[in-house]
């Protein structure tokens, strides 16, 4: 795991991926005794092979999920095993939770072996989900639809993300607690003075996804405008080897526009270098072209002081609603109207019409970010306002609060049910 606060290095290591890996490819990696796959799990050889790949792939995934998804008949039961009589070894435990849906295979073997109710987290399994190969996207949905019946309480970490796992894996609504993401907040802080020029910051990995390019696309339109010649754009965040080539073509686009030197890049920072960019920001977009079930980015901003631009896309509007700490702008807005399809539209091949959307979009974000750099007052209550409602809010003690009070419910009424 890497994280801002440093690895966690104390922690017995499952599901090694190279055990997993192996165990999925070779029928003779399923019976290897402990101290084979003990030698395939120590921390060098796991580094070492971890600089091969940039980030995991859906699209090659997909065997490797559903068995996972099958977890005691997967070929990886193996593995479960070790998990299992390792924890049945432990001191007794009041609950489980799995941090993500992607583990909820595992509920049942838990629930029988250990007796306690299990808790998922949900944070934005579905695009990977969807992102598989047809066959096994349809096999691995309906495996985790059987899987989750044996948990007892789900945490989603948006009301948006919550009710889209409710209607995709016909959740009861009472096992799904609503619990924001919180921060560790020592760090972020606002800027003394608003930056002089103002500047426009990204803070995500660097990728198609998360929508660099519609912000680039925004920035060259914005530039075009003399009254924001001196505007400056800021990109900040992780990239991968894979996300190099969509970067190279992002600073193309840039220096054809004219105004590469009006913009900075700060690739995979540390926390420090992080919050010093943040207070170095106007406002941030991150316009990311998915239904983001959260964005811990959105907090990380507004505790900086930083009012944030975002689409009506996933959990961004719900955020801005609560903490007042920013804009929402429609991505299918045409200059005020909503966009709609001729015929002839919905003929063009899907790749045309991909970037007719994009340049909608990127069209309404420029204007949007126009918005936001005249409004000194609306930015500056705004900030104020996002930054107070993330002290009060998200900060990691109310998270830990709020998912401990559905711990205590779960397992009351766990106990209740096995009396």
């Amino acid at each position: 795991m890497k994280l801002d606060e440093g690895e966690q290095t104390d922690c017995p290591l499952f599901f090694g991926g190279i055990n997993v890996y192996l165990q999925e490819k070779v029928g003779l990696f399923r019976r290897t005794p402990r101290w084979v796959d003990k030698l395939l799990d120590v921390k060098p050889l796991l580094a070492w092979s971890a600089k091969f790949q940039h980030m995991t792939r859906a699209k090659d995934l997909g065997e490797l999920t559903v068995s996972m998804l099958q977890a005691e008949n997967g070929r990886q039961a193996k593995e479960l095993r070790r998990m299992l009589d390792w924890l049945k070894g432990q001191a007794p435990f009041d609950a489980v939770c799995l941090s993500n849906l992607l583990l909820a295979g595992m509920s049942r073997p838990l629930e029988m072996e250990l007796g306690i109710p299990i808790i998922c987290t949900m944070q934005g399994e579905d695009t990977f989900l969807d992102d598989l190969p047809e066959a096994y996207s349809t096999a691995a949905w309906a495996l985790l639809k059987e899987r989750c019946a044996d948990c007892d309480a789900f945490i989603a970490v948006s009301r948006f993300y919550g009710g889209e796992m409710i209607r995709r894996l016909s959740l009861p609504q009472d096992r799904v607690h609503c619990v924001y993401n919180g921060i560790l907040l020592d760090g972020y802080q606002p800027a003394d003075s608003p930056p002089s020029p103002p500047c426009i910051g990204y803070l995500s990995r660097m990728c198609l996804p998360k929508g660099l390019h519609l912000l680039v696309d925004a920035f060259i339109e914005l530039k075009q405008d003399a009254a924001y010649n001196d505007v400056r754009l800021l990109l900040v965040g992780s990239c991968t080897k894979g996300d190099e080539t969509y970067l190279k073509k992002q600073k193309e686009k840039l220096q054809a526009a004219g105004v590469l030197d009006h913009v900075r890049i700060y690739p995979n920072v540390t926390r420090e270098e992080k919050q010093q960019r943040l207070q170095e920001m106007t406002v941030l977009s991150v316009p990311a072209c998915y239904g983001e079930a959260f964005g811990l980015y959105i907090l990380e901003a507004l505790a900086s002081g930083v009012p944030v631009v975002q689409p009506r896309r996933g959990a961004f509007a719900e955020l801005v609603n609560i903490t007042g700490g920013g804009w929402i702008y429609d991505p299918n807005d045409e200059k005020g109207e909503k966009a709609t399809d001729s015929e002839d539209a919905v003929r063009v091949n899907a790749q045309a019409k991909a970037s007719a959307d994009s340049r909608v979009e990127s069209a309404a974000l420029a204007r949007c970010l126009a918005e936001s750099l005249r409004d000194e007052d609306g930015r500056r209550k705004r900030a104020e306002q996002g930054r107070l409602a993330v002290l009060e809010r998200f900060s990691i003690t109310a998270m830990a609060s709020a998912v401990a009070e559905v711990y205590d419910k779960a397992i009351t009424a766990h106990k209740d049910q096995n009396v």
